[in-house]
């Protein structure tokens, strides 16, 4: 079974599971993102009736059995996209190039989201944005990255967590620059961790209940009595979420320097002729070149 995330059921590590039966069903809570209480079915007394068995659910339990997170995913900013080469490409008779860029080999080691979120849908595996703005990013009051400058061209890569875990190069070719014209002197790249920004609430609500009683003395010499009260306090607490991107790698390149250095050593090794950024430790990705010459 592929690994998929939908609106509603988060399956990780699908990848390990070829078939699944009897998975367990557990659910994002919102006052942990590491432990959960998951349930399934089991044959406990050996009488052949099952019956619903309750389990901590972690990071561990999870890779070792097929485990449906319920949760909301709201983590929709930007699909994979690629720009589309406009315009007439020369005359006749007339040679034009073209210089395209791409994002090729991701590997990520690192888990940069938690299994079961944070309350704003932040969970599962990772979503790396990279970005092409007109100058260096930066992170605004509420802790998002700031495109509200300019529109960048943006694309995004998700990886599993078992493809963090395995520490895989996952082929993307995804197309960052249809063409790096000679006119665009300097271009800025940008990679940052997408994190769902929507902020959530948890409301909790305790109830407090006094007791209280009162003995009055009897009147002209009868019984005395006693007459009680009782007090509800209601107090409502509210806990918000709000998550932060991190800005993971940022560069500024004039175009020739650019084409130089992606064609030497990076101290990351290589793959398919072009050499691995390193934008952190956990964090490499190839960056090739394409270069088309059309003649009319």
């Amino acid at each position: 079974m592929p690994w998929y995330k939908t609106d509603d059921i988060y399956f990780p590590y699908s990848e390990d599971f070829q078939e699944v039966e009897n998975p367990t069903i557990t659910y994002a809570p919102l006052n942990s993102t590491e432990e959960s209480t998951g349930f399934y079915y089991a044959d406990t007394n050996g009488d052949g009736v099952e019956e619903v068995v309750e389990v901590t659910v972690d990071e561990n339990y999870v890779q070792k059995h097929p485990t449906f997170i319920v949760q909301p995913l709201d983590e929709t900013e930007g699909n994979n996209t690629t720009e589309v080469v406009q315009g007439t490409l020369g005359t006749q008779g007339v040679k034009d190039t073209i210089n395209q860029i791409h994002i090729g080999y991701v590997q990520l080691t690192k888990q940069l989201d938690d299994l079961f979120g944070d309350g704003a849908g932040n969970s599962g595996g990772s979503e790396l944005k990279f970005v092409r703005p007109k100058g260096f990013l930066s992170i605004d009051a509420s802790g998002q990255v700031d495109l509200n400058k300019e529109p960048p061209a943006i694309v995004g890569v998700d990886l599993s967590r078992a493809t963090i875990r395995d520490k895989n190069r996952t082929y993307q070719y995804i197309t960052f620059d249809s063409n790096w014209e000679r006119t665009e002197k300097t271009q800025y790249f940008v990679v940052y961790e997408y994190d769902n920004a929507t902020e959530r609430t948890k409301t909790t609500k305790s109830t407090f209940e006094v007791a209280t009683g009162v003995t009055l003395p009897g009147k002209n010499g009868g019984p005395s009595g006693t007459v009680s009260s009782k007090t509800t306090r209601e107090l409502t607490e509210e806990i918000k979420y709000k998550t932060k991107n991190e800005i993971m790698w940022q560069q500024d390149f004039s175009r020739s320097t650019f084409f130089y250095l992606n064609s030497i050593d990076q101290y990351g090794g290589w793959r398919d002729g072009f050499p691995f950024w390193k934008a952190r430790d956990y964090l490499c990705f190839t960056i090739p070149r394409r270069e088309l010459i059309i003649e009319r």
